[in-house]
């Protein structure tokens, strides 16, 4: 996991791209908030480079009874699943998060998100 222009990077897995999206523990806190390990899953809405709204659900398993605390976030599989194969994922392929100006999460695959200033501001698109 990199953090660079203020958004956050995967290359993506076999298992990220067939089953469900694991999540990097350095984006919790500061890209996603925190699941709460065995309870519900977290709905976490996206918007894509085109705009189209995809809602993905953030969960944790439970930690097993030798485990003093171990958190596994992912991205569950019907929804995430879906997207991958949508946009025709591949392992070794990378995607790109981040939040924008308006406090919403956004989704790039393939190619990182650029840097535009309009009018004074900066964002990343």
């Amino acid at each position: 996991m990199e953090q660079q222009q203020n958004y956050f990077e995967k290359t993506l897995t076999k298992t990220d791209v067939e089953q469900k999206l694991i999540i990097q523990n350095g984006w919790i806190g500061y890209l996603l908030p925190l699941p709460i390990p065995g309870s519900g899953a977290v709905p976490i809405p996206f918007k894509d480079e085109l705009g189209k709204d995809y809602t993905f659900w953030l969960t944790a398993r439970s930690p097993k009874p030798d485990e003093t605390y171990y958190m596994k976030p992912e991205f569950m599989f019907k929804e995430w699943h879906a997207f991958a194969v949508e946009k025709k994922l591949k392992a070794g392929e990378k995607i790109y998060l981040w939040w924008d100006l308006r406090g919403l999460f956004r989704i790039k695959v393939r190619e990182p998100p650029r840097l535009h200033k309009l009018f004074g501001t900066t964002f990343l698109y």
